[in-house]
């Protein structure tokens, strides 16, 4: 049954500059993606299947996303919305969370920032449960509501993201049913976290900008990701303070957007993160604390 899905954004003093997200349905479901589901206001619908979202959000409305580790608010609601086509860009500090840790979030702590093809495969088997859904894996991913520009641009974007992950899905598939074993894939992860961030400046700042700084940009989120890697592994094992990790996060995360405007310069540097300061949060201790406690 189609149903329209809804991106909303609440905002989050402490963080400054940010919103937490959630997700909502038009036949009255509710997402809280670790944190409220009511207030704020819709940033972003589109066209999907509830029972889909339903699916991909398990368990609990985290997708599959550990809070601070592989995602936060943004990536969760962003899997949710994926049968949409639709994400929440539009919710402040979002421009920051997706050079982190991806549009969809990482399936694994030690992945590359956006490298997901796990995810994919579950939103793939979802859809196929509820509806019939043939042929390629990412059959899952809707065609947006294309009712306005935004919503088609948006669905573009989700549907090259999801097309950068097409040899990591096949190789998913492929050790799953034991076909190959288990190899080091550090090289594709690498090239699919680059081709993301390649399609958030095409989408997000430009088409053809200039392919040196690009390469810059993608070395400073692979150093970033190196750095948080400690910190990241510290969370799944409750290792330390929520609030020393989130510090830590943070500060790394901070840092990533000082070196990135100083790629960019100040126009660009805006015009790709949606305002103009470099110290923007990502991490909630409160919300670690309570993801870590779980």
């Amino acid at each position: 049954m189609t149903t329209t899905l809804y991106g909303h954004a609440i905002p989050i003093t402490f963080l400054h500059i940010a919103d937490h997200t959630y997700v909502t349905s038009s036949d009255g479901r509710r997402w809280h993606c670790w944190g409220r589901d009511e207030g704020g206001e819709v940033i972003c619908s589109g066209a999907g299947n509830s029972d889909i979202a339903q699916c991909d959000s398990t368990p609990d409305s985290h997708a599959d996303i550990e809070y601070g580790a592989t995602g936060v608010c943004h990536q969760t609601a962003n899997r949710i919305l994926f049968p949409a086509s639709v994400n929440v860009r539009k919710a402040r500090m979002s421009s920051v969370t997706y050079k982190a840790y991806g549009v969809l979030g990482k399936d694994h702590w030690y992945d590359s920032p956006g490298y997901c093809p796990k995810f994919l495969a579950k939103a793939a088997a979802c859809a196929r449960s509820h509806k019939d859904v043939a042929g390629s894996p990412f059959a899952a991913a809707g065609a947006g509501d294309s009712g306005s520009v935004d919503e088609e641009k948006q669905a573009s974007f989700m549907r090259e993201i999801v097309d950068l992950h097409a040899p990591a899905i096949e190789s998913f598939h492929m050790v799953l049913k034991r076909e190959v074993p288990a190899r080091d894939d550090s090289d594709l992860k690498a090239d699919i976290s680059a081709g993301e961030l390649r399609t958030m400046v095409k989408y997000f700042l430009r088409d053809g900008y200039d392919s040196t700084k690009v390469a810059q940009l993608v070395d400073v989120r692979a150093a970033l990701h190196e750095r948080m890697k400690d910190a990241s592994a510290a969370i799944l094992s409750a290792d330390g303070s929520p609030e020393s990790l989130a510090e830590k996060i943070n500060a790394e995360i901070i840092r990533m957007q000082v070196e990135m405007k100083e790629v960019l310069g100040e126009d660009d540097f805006t015009e790709f993160f949606g305002h103009s300061d470099t110290d923007v949060l990502a991490v909630d201790p409160e919300l670690l604390a309570a993801s870590m406690n779980r």
